[in-house]
C-alpha cells in the first residue's frame, strides 16, 4: 500500500506528528515560564547609580561623604508632580524615622523644578538641582519605569518600587530597609 496514494492515512499520520510535536512545545512553554519565574525571583534590578554628587538647590556642593550615609534613596522629582512627589517622600523620611543609615536625595528634573522647590517650605531631605550625570541619567530611566534607585556603599544600585503600581510610602520605606 502507497502512503502516498491514501488521503486518510497521511492525514492519520500528519496528526500524529503534530500532536507529538504539540506536546514537546506545551513541554518547552512550561518549563520556560518556570525559568522566567524563577529569573524574576532571584534578579535584583540593577542600575548604573554611582554616588549622589552634585550642587543642591541651596548651592551647596554634596558628595557621599557630605552626607555622612553609606545607603542611599535616589529619586527624580518632576516638576509636574512636585507637591505630591515632596509629599510622598516626606512620609518615607517620616517613616524611616531615626534610620540615619539612609539618606533620601532627589534630583530634580530641571531648572524650573528647582526654582519650584526654594518658593516651598524647606524639604526634610536633600536635593540636587545639578548632578553628575551618570547617576542623574539612572534616576531619570529608573523613574521612568516609576522606580527610585537604593544605593548601598560598595554595591552596585538596585531599583525600588514607588510612582504609580500602586506603591505606598510605606511599602517603599520597608522595602529600603530590607
Amino acid at each position: 500500500m502507497n502512503v502516498t496514494s491514501n488521503p486518510t492515512l497521511h492525514a492519520a499520520l500528519l496528526l500524529i506528528i503534530l500532536s507529538f510535536y504539540a506536546s514537546s512545545l506545551l513541554k518547552d512553554v512550561s518549563t520556560f515560564k518556570q525559568g522566567q519565574a524563577r529569573l524574576a525571583v532571584t534578579q535584583t534590578r540593577q542600575v548604573g547609580f554611582k554616588d549622589p554628587i552634585g550642587i543642591s538647590i541651596d548651592g551647596i556642593s554634596l558628595d557621599r561623604a557630605s552626607l555622612h550615609s553609606e545607603r542611599y534613596i535616589a529619586f527624580l522629582l518632576r516638576n509636574q508632580s512636585l507637591r505630591s512627589d515632596l509629599s510622598f517622600w516626606d512620609q518615607v523620611n517620616v517613616l524611616l524615622g531615626s534610620r540615619a543609615e539612609i539618606k533620601l536625595i532627589g534630583y530634580c528634573d530641571g531648572q524650573s523644578c528647582a526654582d519650584s522647590i526654594r518658593t516651598l517650605p524647606k524639604p526634610s531631605f536633600s536635593i540636587l538641582a545639578y548632578a553628575e550625570a551618570v547617576s542623574a541619567q539612572a534616576v531619570a530611566n529608573a523613574d521612568a519605569e516609576g522606580l527610585a534607585v537604593l544605593k548601598v556603599a560598595g554595591r552596585s544600585g538596585s531599583s525600588i518600587a514607588w510612582r504609580g503600581k500602586g506603591a505606598t510610602p510605606r511599602q517603599t520605606s520597608e522595602e529600603a530597609l530590607r
